[in-house]
């Protein structure tokens, strides 16, 4: 019954948790009802004089009341519900999670996990390695190097720092980075442990509405998408092939295919494409899912030379390293190269194959 209301809530509340939308909700309707259920006189005789009166209000005493009923109602709800939540997390609150915040953009400055979620994470070794932020007269050769070094260490350190305190400990990941360095960091993580991911959810009218989204803690629903295929030779020659999934904005495929000499072009598209439209775990696994059946049943099974597969995404940091999770297996195409958007072009790309436990990056010789 609960899960239920959570479902209900968070479809007309979306990224707010069940609890605190009930609470705020029910003060606001208790306030609406207490401003809109009373008479309020402002009078002047030898000072200014406010008075209040019952009746008369903007509502009848009748509809009042039964807001009022309905807002301690959702009052006591929203309570039961954060106990709820309260107690479901006990058991994390003794086992700290290990945290990694992976930065490489400088669009907004989100603080490490650890200080948003101090009760459930605790900080890892390696985030001396995750700040990949661009350094002044640093070049793009030299920077991506560094990119290289540090997500290699980070998947080595994170393995031998659990596996030494607990291996049964979570790994908690946010990241606010270049798709090639969140992909290639889900990559080499993939199936190495239970890993909880986090988004960072950045409000554009208010800075203070900033903060880190846990997606286990997001109700999500099947995710609807399409998917269309673009080809320049015949089915035995396509060696090149290119994968574009459009889930936060759209994407040139055409340009895609001819910028990096590719044979063919697979696109998926949700179908209702923005900015913070895939934050829920269970709308990313409906994603994935058909993602992965497509593949699988679609262009892996038709297309039999397929040596490279080139990827370009548009959606969410969480969607990226849990997507790429599913990538690192042995029926993949031997070389998988995702690739950055800029400008209307692809510069430089993560390198990685299935079962290498390491990734490099390199720049593009785009067309």
């Amino acid at each position: 019954m609960l899960n239920l209301i959570k479902e209900i809530l968070f479809r007309i509340f979306p990224k707010k948790t069940a609890g605190s939308t009930l609470l705020w909700t029910a003060l606001s309707l208790l306030t609406i009802c207490g401003l809109a259920g009373f008479t309020i006189q402002l009078t002047y005789s030898n000072g200014m004089n406010l008075s209040f009166s019952d009746g008369g209000g903007a509502l009848p005493t009748w509809l009042v009341v039964i807001f009022s009923l309905l807002s301690i109602a959702m009052f006591i709800l929203g309570i039961v519900l954060i106990v709820a939540d309260w107690s479901k997390n006990r058991n994390e609150r003794k086992n700290k999670a290990k945290g990694i915040t992976l930065l490489s953009l400088s669009i907004s400055k989100p603080p490490q996990l650890e200080m948003q979620f101090y009760q459930t994470i605790e900080s890892s070794r390696t985030t001396q390695d995750s700040n990949l932020i661009k350094k002044e007269n640093e070049s793009d050769t030299e920077w991506l190097h560094r990119s290289e070094c540090s997500i290699n260490n980070i998947n080595n350190s994170v393995v031998e720092e659990l596996e030494l305190e607990d291996s049964n400990l979570v790994l908690a990941i946010g990241a606010l980075a270049h798709v090639p360095h969140v992909f290639g960091l889900g990559f080499l993580l993939a199936n190495r442990r239970n890993i909880n991911y986090y988004c960072w959810d950045r409000d554009r009218k208010d800075k203070e509405n900033n903060n880190w989204l846990d997606v286990r803690n997001i109700m999500g629903f099947k995710t609807q998408f399409n998917h269309k295929f673009i080809r320049d030779r015949k089915n035995s020659e396509i060696n090149k092939i290119g994968l574009s999934i459009e889930v936060s904005m759209n994407n040139d495929e055409k340009n895609f295919m001819d910028k990096l000499s590719l044979d063919a072009v697979a696109t998926i598209h949700v179908e209702d494409k923005k900015i913070g439209n895939l934050f829920s775990y269970e709308a990313q696994m409906s994603l994935i899912t058909g993602i992965r059946d497509y593949l699988n049943n679609e262009i892996f099974s038709q297309y039999k030379s397929i040596q490279e597969l080139h990827i370009t995404i548009m959606g969410q940091a969480s969607f990226i390293m849990r997507l790429a999770s599913e990538f690192n297996q042995n029926h993949f195409p031997a070389v998988i190269k995702v690739h950055h958007y800029e400008k209307q072009g692809y510069p430089w790309c993560a390198v990685m194959q299935p079962n290498n436990p390491k990734i490099t990056f390199e720049m593009n010789q785009t067309t």
